[in-house]
């Protein structure tokens, strides 16, 4: 039997959470302000993992030579930056029940590294769809995703076999892992701006800047 991904309804949402504080090393469920969305991993019928990918928390980095690798829009426009933070996604939690892992009941080979892959494959559409860019005249489209390894408890060989660049590590042994996202198909592009237009979050932030803008004016 293979593993498969879905999004998570509101249920099983809650039930990913509860396995991560439960489970995952870090005993704590993706703070809300970075808009976490949550897939299950299934076998068959049974939820056997979780992973969740967010929004970036710092809003700027800068590599081990003081260059700023991703910022704000007007960071990209002036050239300083590569993209904005907006353009990176975390892969944020990735928890697996021991009977999928070696020497459990239901193994599923190299069960990690799959479900990783299978998310990396369509995880940019299922984000923009699910968080629908505020402007489209601003850059959108993401670049890649990001995750962190904490060389003190893990070695770092889930992001090797699901083929992830390794782009530094920090005074405190953190890695950070990127690979680069496929782009979206041009319906799925189109169907990530009607979204925009209608999304009610989208056009709040709209609303608000127009109006701060007339104040300036």
């Amino acid at each position: 039997m293979t593993l498969r991904i879905d999004i998570a309804d509101p249920a099983m949402k809650r039930w990913c959470n509860r396995q991560i504080v439960a489970h995952h090393y870090l005993h704590q469920h993706v703070h809300v302000l970075c808009r976490p969305l949550h897939y299950v991993v299934w076998l068959g019928d049974e939820p056997v993992g979780t992973l969740i990918v967010s929004s970036l928390e710092a809003t700027r980095c800068y590599d081990s030579r003081s260059r700023l690798t991703y910022g704000s829009v007007d960071d990209v426009a002036r050239g300083r930056a590569m993209c904005t933070r907006h353009q990176l996604i975390n892969l944020a939690r990735v928890w697996l029940h021991p009977r999928v892992q070696r020497d459990g009941a239901d193994y599923v080979h190299h069960a990690a590294s799959t479900v990783v892959r299978a998310l990396h494959a369509r995880v940019h559409y299922d984000w923009l769809v699910h968080r629908p860019p505020v402007d489209v005249t601003e850059p959108y489209h993401l670049r890649s995703l990001v995750s962190y390894c904490d060389t003190r408890l893990h070695n770092g060989w889930l992001y090797v076999a699901s083929r992830f660049r390794l782009a530094r590590t920090n005074a405190h042994g953190v890695q950070t892992y990127v690979r680069a996202l496929p782009p979206l198909t041009p319906a799925q592009d189109a169907h990530v701006r009607a979204m925009s237009l209608t999304d009610a979050r989208a056009r709040r932030i709209r609303a608000s800047r127009a109006v701060r803008q007339e104040v300036l004016l």
